[in-house]
């Protein structure tokens, strides 16, 4: 948790602590299950660092099997989110 930084986003629901993620958060981060692993890592591109991504930190999983993100070699991943809203999600 400390060395991801996320000390801050714990919160207390009803005696369980529970981390926050949400897309307004600096920095902007996901936990998610990838290559078997649960890992901690950069969401979207909302601070335009990558010129080849759009600033968003979503897209439709249509788009993805469509091919229009080919060139940059997407691989699957899941974010387990119990909980959520337009801007965020948590784990419940």
């Amino acid at each position: 948790m400390e060395q991801n930084g996320l000390d801050e986003r714990i919160h207390d629901r009803g005696g369980e602590k529970k981390v926050r993620f949400y897309w307004a958060a600096t920095p902007t981060l996901l936990p998610v299950w990838w290559n078997g692993r649960l890992q901690i890592v950069r969401w979207g591109n909302k601070d335009r660092a990558e010129r080849k991504l759009p600033p968003t930190g979503w897209t439709w999983e249509d788009s993805v099997a469509g091919g229009k993100w080919s060139a940059l070699a997407p691989s699957r991943s899941s974010c387990r989110r119990l909980t959520g809203s337009r801007t965020g999600c948590g784990s419940n």
